[in-house]
């Protein structure tokens, strides 16, 4: 399995997905694994900032695991993340990027307001009942990160942290990346006592 350094991945993915384009790097099947790469590259380039040294194992193509990446830190076994998305309530991938075609700013904005500040953390936890229902062999092993894709401006990071209190047993530690930041929900063995929003990159 390819090892890379956080920039040396965000690079890659940055490279490739101006290839692509915007609108189909975001909105079309085909480029998930593009899309995992990129949260991939996102947290470990957030990790590396805030708590230390790291290198990311990942391939190019999706091999249908439990896990989609590795977080390989210097001492001890590189470990598993599975990375999962967080989209608004019967909003579809194909949506993002043609949003303002079926909804306009105003309508949104008061969307947002009329959810309140708890709507992100009620996505999560949601989000996070499902992969505690799959039942993953091995699940207390395995690490998740969710890339928060949601419309809204205020997450407050005690209650994410509390949406993911529920699946914690089931898992070994849950992140969050979402809007230039990254946040451990549950660290688990390895990071516990992590608290607060961290920004991903130093002008963030």
């Amino acid at each position: 399995m390819p090892r890379y350094l956080p920039q040396e991945l965000e690079r890659i993915v940055e490279q490739q997905a101006d290839h692509l384009g915007t609108a189909a790097f975001v909105s079309e099947r085909q480029h998930k694994r593009l899309r995992e790469t990129w949260c991939a590259a996102s947290f470990a380039r957030g990790y590396e900032r805030n708590f230390g040294e790291c290198h990311v194992d990942i391939e190019s193509i999706d091999e249908q695991r439990d896990y989609d990446f590795h977080l390989v830190l210097p001492v001890g076994a590189p470990l598993p993340f599975q990375v999962f998305e967080v989209l608004d309530t019967g909003r579809r991938r194909s949506q993002e990027y043609r949003g303002d075609e079926t909804q306009g700013l105003d309508a949104q904005v008061h969307e947002l307001r009329a959810r309140g500040a708890s709507y992100p953390a009620r996505r999560l936890r949601e989000e996070l009942a499902k992969k505690v229902a799959k039942h993953y062999a091995g699940s207390r092993e395995l690490h998740l990160l969710a890339y928060l894709n949601l419309n809204a401006g205020s997450l407050p990071w005690a209650s994410m942290a509390s949406a993911a209190e529920s699946a914690a047993p089931s898992f070994a530690s849950i992140w969050v990346v979402t809007d230039g930041l990254v946040a451990c929900l549950h660290g688990g063995k390895l990071w516990s006592g992590k608290i607060g929003w961290k920004a991903i990159n130093s002008a963030a």
